[in-house]
């Protein structure tokens, strides 16, 4: 007797899609260096040199607004950002890979994303 795959359920699947949807609306408005990082790179570092502990109680929260960057990379730049050992692919045209933002930079205040800008401005001008 053949057993069926434990299939997931249709409205399980939509009501996830409905909270992706609700996340994205906020992530669409991203600029694209606020966009432009391989996401799943950052949540294993973040785990592997202990910025938080795993697994914790925002483990949910944390992936629902993965796939909202995940699903807006995809639509913005036809791929889904992926660091590997020749730079960030895709490679986006405007978006300088050395000037991009990751959440980790923005939890002070916009002065310190200010201060990135002129410090990121003055080292490739060199």
């Amino acid at each position: 007797m053949n057993k069926k795959p434990p299939f997931t359920k249709e409205k399980d699947f939509v009501h996830l899609m409905k909270e992706v949807y609700e996340g994205w609306k906020e992530v669409r408005e991203y600029d694209d260096r606020h966009l432009y990082y391989d996401r799943s790179k950052w949540i294993t570092d973040g785990i592997d040199e202990e910025w938080w502990e795993f697994p914790d109680e925002y483990d949910r929260d944390t992936d629902t607004q993965t796939l909202c960057l995940l699903f807006e990379q995809y639509l913005r730049f036809t791929n889904i950002v992926k660091d590997t050992k020749i730079g960030l692919l895709p490679k986006v045209d405007g978006v300088n890979e050395k000037k991009r933002i990751t959440e980790k930079d923005t939890e002070d205040t916009g002065d310190k994303i200010e201060t990135i800008d002129k410090l990121s401005d003055y080292l490739l001008s060199r």
